[in-house]
């Protein structure tokens, strides 16, 4: 497959992602070639993955030993690697990897590996130009990784993508699982969710548990996580943590991930208006755990502010000093612990 409008930025391989992903296609993995043929020193090429990507181009060089291709490949992660049309591929969430003879193109080379090639984008860039052989031993990489992972020989491959995780109807997170791997599962895995601050520290895990299924190779299996942490949410769900299985590659066993889960239909206020008598509250009920209530007036002075306790909160209608407010309109919000915003809304207060 070939794409149009790479040095405009990347415009046709960008539309092609990005509808893929809003389809729901299931992408594997996207390999892209880009310069490859000018070489004539050495039959070398450089495998540019980023993180989640490193089982790509592990299975390509198996596949380079394997089959005696002759290719000398030099790894390289660097996800800061978007000047072709992988990276495409990458910014939907997807594996891809780039072969290139010489990456970056703007360093200086070891002359007795690689000469700068000097027609690109001229006149003189013609067919005679180009090292036909290295042309042919890059293809049978290409076809030699696809037999590898058709021939089902090598350990499973655990994985999970930022398009894996989706909320159901109930709120309960539902998480999809792949086997990208070369056999199947059949021993079951472990899956661990953390709650993490946003630079991925300090997580807590909130949910844990042993997957007796059995995932064949290329199968996905999707299993639901009951889920009470609304609004804005960092996750780190991590396959098989403690390492007990052997896999083919573990860089997609982490995922982490900014999750937000706002069902404001659970949560019911009543009776609105609350009609102030200091003995009969207002019930704030469906409240996620550890959140607050917090109301203000409509000029935003701070009221009252209380915690949530066996998902409710109650508000007798007084300030923090314990003075009955007025009436009038004010606005509640629910937030969790760090700050974050779960729901908001009006309520109103008449007081006799």
């Amino acid at each position: 497959m070939g794409f149009c409008g790479e040095e405009l930025g990347l415009l046709g391989s960008k539309d092609y992602a990005r509808k893929a992903f809003e389809h729901g296609d299931r992408i594997l993995g996207a390999m892209n070639f880009d310069m490859i043929g000018y070489n004539r020193l050495v039959d070398r090429i450089h495998l540019v993955a980023n993180p989640t990507s490193r089982w790509i181009v592990d299975l390509m060089q198996a596949a380079n030993e394997r089959y005696d291709i002759g290719l000398t490949l030099e790894v390289l992660v660097d996800y800061r690697a978007l000047r072709s049309d992988h990276a495409s591929f990458w910014f939907q969430g997807y594996d891809a990897m780039l072969g290139i003879e010489n990456y970056p193109p703007e360093t200086t080379p070891d002359s007795t590996l690689y000469i700068p090639y000097a027609s690109y984008d001229t006149a003189t860039d013609v067919a005679d130009s180009v090292n036909f052989g290295l042309v042919r031993k890059d293809a049978q990489l290409c076809v030699a990784f696809l037999a590898q992972y058709a021939l089902e020989e090598g350990p499973p491959d655990l994985a999970i993508f930022p398009e894996d995780l989706e909320f159901s109807e109930e709120g309960d997170l539902i998480v999809t699982v792949s086997n990208l791997g070369l056999s199947d599962l059949s021993e079951g895995y472990d899956v661990r969710l953390s709650r993490c601050k946003p630079d991925s520290t300090a997580c807590e895990c909130f949910h844990e548990e042993h997957r007796t299924s059995t995932l064949p190779r290329g199968g996905s299996e999707s299993f639901r996580v009951p889920y009470e942490l609304l609004g804005d949410a960092f996750l780190l769900i991590e396959l098989d943590p403690n390492g007990a299985i052997e896999e083919q590659s573990e860089a997609n066993n982490r995922l982490f991930e900014t999750l937000r889960n706002v069902p404001t239909d659970r949560i019911r206020v009543y009776p609105n208006p609350l009609f102030v008598d200091g003995v009969h509250p207002m019930t704030f009920v469906g409240l996620p755990h550890k959140t607050r209530v917090e109301i203000f007036s409509l000029s935003g002075e701070p009221i009252w502010t209380g915690e949530e306790k066996h998902r409710e909160a109650f508000w007798k209608g007084a300030n923090e000093n314990g003075f009955l407010v007025g009436s009038g309109i004010y606005f509640y919000l629910v937030t969790q612990p760090d700050g974050g915003g779960v729901a908001k809304g009006k309520i109103g207060v008449i007081r006799e």
